[in-house]
């Protein structure tokens, strides 16, 4: 899982598809194959698969603050700003309670990815009072 996503963050999407393919092949009950299926899906522009791909990953791991983070990337792209704003705020919550950490937390630090979820907070709610 963890090298699909290396090759995805490096531009490399045929191999990080065929790779999360193979991840959840293997056990689809996996949340951090979930959780590239949507990555893939989000940068190709399919934003319901995305969203439900993240869905099933938090389904599968409710605490995980990295697929509330993109879920609510996905929301805020589809002007679902209240929903974003749910899913950044949940994330802000999970990461101050000390949430596990998954595979993919290494490119996800939780002082990046808090400080990412505030962001994305301040700017639905500024947009959403425009």
């Amino acid at each position: 899982v963890v090298l699909a996503y290396l090759y995805l963050s490096g531009g490399r999407r045929e191999p990080a598809v065929d790779l999360t393919r193979r991840a959840l092949a293997l056990d689809p009950l996996c949340p951090d194959a979930h959780l590239l299926e949507g990555l893939v899906a989000r940068e190709e522009g399919r934003h319901e698969e995305s969203q439900a791909a993240f869905r099933r990953a938090l389904y599968l791991e409710p605490a995980s603050a990295l697929a509330r983070y993109h879920l609510g990337q996905v929301y805020a792209v589809c002007g679902q700003r209240r929903k974003a704003e749910r899913e950044f705020s949940e994330a802000i919550r999970l990461l101050e309670a000390g949430a596990a950490a998954s595979p993919l937390s290494v490119a996800y630090p939780a002082e990046a990815l808090h400080h990412a979820c505030r962001l994305a907070w301040e700017k639905c709610r500024e947009a959403r009072r425009a």
